[in-house]
């Protein structure tokens, strides 16, 4: 009785030595189930005490005790118990087949407290095991329950497993769930921050939540409740008559050596104040000699730095010169294309703006569409003036039209005609006239060459999209 007394006043250590002083009496009696209640009395300290193996242990013993008892009411309270710890200690995988290597003890069809707690439990386990669907699908039938009881640990796992299966409703609502239960547990916070990629904000809470996690954890390391055991033991097991007379010599002994100890501190203490000094006296002149290092590399420091700030300028510099280099060559190339096709060119830019000037009158469209005609036909079969406006090109920009025909080989011939009117500058008219097609055909021409071009994610594709612009 006085085990449960002190274990319901949260004095754990002496109730589990008080279990342990009624086992002896139970023993002698061979009552099962009152020694199964005292065993789980014993774990049930052990637990609250968060040593597990121990409790496990006594669970275990109360579980065999009550299968043995006449009427075995606490049997599957028992299992219960047992299965709890082994979830506590991480025995996941354990827990997590209880339904499948028990099915006599659990009827998932009852609804009942006990069944409700024992899914819990393997819906938990699986959450650590990674099983997020199977989770969310068992805590979702126990939230249908009558006795489901789920406590802020459930709705913070259910809204994890909700998270990582992307059930953001499911999510939000164990979220608001778990604020109710536990208004400063802010885990299923920081997984919506996570969710929304908001990590400074996730970053955060989770600082607070292990913040708060340290706090308490502080607090169970302060309960030495393994020497109040041991000291029950050795209280137990010792005689008082050989204890007074032991204490007595160990008291002479003590005295004894507490004397030599005295003096052998003193001479200690002696000779460990000159090794200090001497200690010292290295330690500054080991100062003194690493400041005189620590100066001169930051010299070296400072030297390095204004070699690096050239070096930048420099580097600056030579890139200011390579583009002005690049823009001049693209400018000479410009040039001597305009050259090759200074009478075409302009001649059909005369036709062209004669004729959409004089449309309207009929004797001039016939005569101009005849010229313009023979002159663009030139130009399509010219294929050596094509072939001199490639190699130029070519020669004064790095290769461009070489390196689009290796990058893009399956291109249709006009598609290559018209990335090279487009370096060289011409209007969509002019490539209209070039190509034999509608001017806006030319703009849906280029858009869909500019996709193909986009479409490729294996090659750099800004210097192909710049010329088309």
């Amino acid at each position: 009785m006085s085990s449960v007394v002190n274990h319901y006043n949260n004095r754990y250590e002496q109730s589990i030595v008080d279990g342990l002083r009624a086992e002896k009496h139970a023993l002698a009696t061979s009552d099962h189930l009152l020694l199964g209640l005292i065993y789980r009395t014993i774990a049930d300290g052990f637990d609250r005490l968060y040593d597990w193996s121990s409790a496990l242990h006594y669970y275990t013993l109360s579980y065999d005790n009550f299968k043995l008892a006449p009427e075995n009411i606490y049997t599957d309270w028992a299992f219960y118990d047992i299965a709890r710890v082994n979830y506590s200690l991480g025995h996941f995988a354990k827990v997590a087949a209880i339904l499948e290597n028990h099915p006599e003890t659990i009827d998932i069809e009852s609804d009942n407290p006990l069944t409700a707690g024992l899914l819990r439990l393997v819906a938990a386990a699986n959450h650590y095991l990674h099983n997020y669907e199977t989770t969310d699908s068992i805590y979702d039938y126990v939230s249908t329950m009558q006795n489901n009881d789920l406590i802020a640990t459930d709705y913070r796992l259910w809204g994890q497993s909700a998270f990582k299966i992307g059930d953001l409703e499911s999510a939000l609502v164990c979220k608001d769930s778990l604020y109710l239960e536990d208004s400063s547990d802010r885990t299923l916070d920081c997984e919506l921050a996570k969710f929304r990629h908001e990590y400074a904000e996730a970053f955060d809470l989770l600082e607070q939540s292990i913040s708060e996690d340290n706090d308490k954890l502080s607090k169970v390391l302060e309960r030495n409740y393994a020497a109040t055991i041991s000291g029950y033991y050795s209280a137990e097991a010792s005689n008082a008559a050989h204890l007074q007379k032991r204490e007595r010599l160990i008291a002479g002994l003590l005295i004894a050596m507490c004397i030599i100890i005295l003096f052998i501190v003193l001479l200690s203490y002696k000779y460990k104040t000159l090794l200090l000094h001497r200690k010292i006296d290295d330690e500054m002149r080991n100062a003194l000699k690493l400041r005189k290092i620590i100066e001169d590399n930051e010299i070296r420091l400072r030297n390095a730095d204004t070699e690096i700030d050239k070096l930048l300028i420099l580097n600056r510099q030579a890139k200011y010169e390579l583009l002005n280099e690049r823009q001049n060559a693209a400018k000479e190339a410009r040039n001597k294309i305009k050259e090759i096709f200074a009478v075409k060119f302009d001649m059909i830019e005369q036709l062209c703006d004669a004729y959409f000037t004089n449309i309207e009158r009929p004797d001039m469209q016939a005569k101009i569409s005849k010229q313009v005609i023979s002159i663009i036909d030139g130009m399509k079969s010219d294929s050596k003036t094509l072939s001199q406006l490639e190699k130029i090109v070519n020669r004064h920009l790095d290769d461009v039209i070489k390196r689009f025909r290796s990058d893009f080989p399956n291109l249709k011939n006009w598609e290559y005609s018209l990335f090279l009117f487009c370096i060289l500058g011409f209007s969509p008219r002019v490539i209209s006239i070039f190509q034999g097609v509608k001017t806006e055909l030319i703009y849906t021409r280029k858009s869909v060459l500019k996709r193909k071009i986009t479409a490729v994610s294996e090659i750099s594709t800004t210097e192909y999209l710049d010329y088309l612009t």
